[in-house]
């Protein structure tokens, strides 16, 4: 069993669950209470921010925007595989490359108490001030 989570502004707004053969779960109307959420070690919003370094030439050309990222966990909470869904420019989808490359594992999403594969999205905010 695997498990997307969609995140906005720091909290899930959509959460799908997926067999062994990739077909989504119709989970209507089943109590779920069992699902413990995955959380990143230490805080996401808090390692972008930290971490995140505007690229100069987009800088100069006063880019912004939103990239969206969908990151694969295992049930480890290692990632094994991310996408750019939405880009910005060049420039900001290699900065974001290079922040999932030094992300640090995350907490992995649990059911029924057991560890489950876990598809994250969610956006990093290029914004000049």
């Amino acid at each position: 069993m695997s498990n997307k989570i969609v995140y906005k502004e720091g909290k899930i707004i959509s959460s799908t669950f997926f067999d062994e053969s990739e077909k989504e779960i119709d989970t209507t109307g089943k109590p779920y209470d069992n699902v413990i959420e995955l959380k990143y070690k230490g805080g996401l919003v808090q390692f972008i921010v930290d971490n995140i370094k505007y690229p100069p030439e987009d800088r100069d050309e006063g880019i912004q925007g939103k990239v969206y990222v969908r990151i694969f966990l295992d049930a480890n909470g290692k990632m094994v595989d991310y996408d750019i869904i939405k880009s910005v420019s060049k420039g900001c989808d290699r900065e974001v490359a290079r922040l999932i490359s030094i992300m640090p594992d995350w907490e992995p999403a649990r059911v029924e108490g057991n560890p489950v594969d876990t598809r994250v999205v969610f956006p990093i905010t290029f914004r000049l001030e």
